[in-house]
């Protein structure tokens, strides 16, 4: 996120397949985004997909929402905790902890003093397999559902939690070859057969569909000169990614006129 303005006013076109945070791509976002574009869903969407699930499928009427305070989680917990309250719900507090913290346990006594249905977590690694672990090990947090987000969507999780991780459920982007452009198949095929595994980055279709939007869009305005010099034009190639269209592996990519060329597609994670 740091690094899109410097990109931008040197005029180079960056294309993102994971910054989730929604000031990148909102209608009104600075002058210094303008040439950022990404294949991921903004966190707004994600939000109001958690929240509803929330409300309507655990049927949760009061949460506590933790962050870190860092752009991503800090962002898509009050997001999310907002869209909760527009639907009936009651967020009770939102609590914060650093991403090094490793006693969880003042922070949970506080929470299961506001008896919530869910808590939700926005983390990453470190600080959400030590709140779920110590969780575990609690009595007056035995009852209350602890739901992640992508940020705990990996096999570091497994790891970090070991066996406390049974049970647990994250929101996230649906990775199902159903959910899933048509390609993708075929990409998982190849990449087992180059590999020897599945692959396992939480956004490897993103980044393969941002590669080839940058790849279709080069193809459109690069040109060489008789002595074999190729020349890219900075705004020509801003166009031409603004004006790609076609069928990622992750879904559709299209982009709108404030770099979004991502849908979200949401699922629940065991």
């Amino acid at each position: 996120n740091a690094g899109a303005p410097i990109l931008w006013k040197a005029g180079i076109v960056s294309i993102g397949p994971s910054p989730t945070a929604p000031f990148l791509t909102a209608p009104d976002r600075k002058a210094d985004f303008g040439g950022f574009f990404r294949t991921i869903a903004s966190d707004i969407e994600q939000a109001r997909s958690d929240a509803k699930w929330f409300y309507e499928i655990l049927k949760a009427r009061k949460i506590v929402t933790v962050h870190d305070g860092s752009p991503y989680s800090k962002g898509l917990a009050q997001e999310m905790g907002k869209n909760f309250k527009q639907m009936g719900g009651t967020v009770l507090s939102e609590e914060a902890v650093q991403p090094t913290d490793v006693d969880m346990r003042p922070v949970l006594t506080r929470i299961a003093s506001f008896k919530p249905d869910a808590v939700y977590l926005p983390l990453f690694v470190a600080a959400g397999a030590q709140i779920l672990g110590q969780a575990k090990g609690m009595p007056e947090m035995a009852k209350v559902n602890i739901i992640g987000s992508a940020g705990l969507i990996s096999p570091d999780m497994l790891q970090a939690a070991g066996d406390k991780v049974v049970g647990f459920r994250a929101t996230g982007s649906d990775g199902s070859p159903e959910a899933m452009g048509a390609g993708y198949s075929k990409f998982v095929a190849k990449y087992k057969e180059a590999f020897g595994e599945m692959p396992v980055a939480s956004y490897h279709a993103n980044a393969y569909d941002a590669a080839m939007l940058a790849f279709k869009a080069i193809q459109t305005v690069a040109k060489t000169d008789k002595n074999g010099v190729t020349y890219i034009g900075k705004k020509a190639l801003r166009d031409a990614v603004l004006a790609t269209k076609f069928e990622g592996i992750s879904g559709p990519i299209a982009c709108d006129e404030n770099g979004a060329c991502a849908q979200l597609k949401t699922a629940v994670y065991e």
